[in-house]
């Protein structure tokens, strides 16, 4: 009800930062496509940082008795969240542009089925058939896998499909840019 309202508005750490240096684009020469660094983006990074994790809490009621650490490799970040009775990963994927993007959503779907889309303003999801949920936004995907749940889960007890509806969510609300 009100407090999941409250929490969603809430939002995660505070006001997005500032950009930092001139943005400017250069008009000389063709457009350059250029690679993406060999790390997390702060987007990908911050699905296992404490204020993901406490969002993340505050919506599913119930403590991890284990966060992370942050597997990272070939622009794939994931973050397994582990409690008494499963586990659930969050899989962000940094890609180059929209039409990766949109190639990589559209495979996840074939992959594991697109059951339901979900209304999002700045984002396309879709739930899956186990229940997960696949979401796009900007040049990230995002696979919120509750395969590791038990059919009913968190505090009040839901479904897991609903548990993955809440932590989509909590990410949400931390992801800046």
């Amino acid at each position: 009800g009100l407090a999941v309202l409250a929490a969603l508005l809430a939002g995660c750490g505070g006001p997005p930062p500032a950009p930092s240096g001139p943005q400017t684009a250069s008009s000389v020469g063709p457009a350059v496509v250029t690679a993406l660094p060999d790390v997390p983006s702060p987007q990908a990074e911050m699905v296992c940082l404490p204020e993901a994790q406490q969002d993340i809490q505050d919506l599913i009621g119930v403590v991890p008795t284990a966060v992370g650490p942050i597997q990272y490799a070939n622009h794939t970040s994931t973050c397994r969240y582990a409690y008494a009775n499963g586990a659930f990963t969050l899989v962000v994927q940094d890609l180059p542009n929209d039409i990766t993007t949109a190639r990589t959503y559209e495979t996840l779907a074939a992959k594991l089925g697109r059951v339901e889309k979900i209304d999002l303003p700045d984002a396309e999801a879709f739930t899956t058939n186990d229940g997960s949920i696949v979401l796009r936004r900007d040049t990230k995907v995002m696979l919120v896998d509750v395969t590791q749940l038990p059919g009913t889960f968190g505090n009040p007890p839901s479904p897991r499909a609903d548990a993955a509806r809440l932590i989509m969510k909590a990410v949400l609300n931390c992801w800046v840019g």
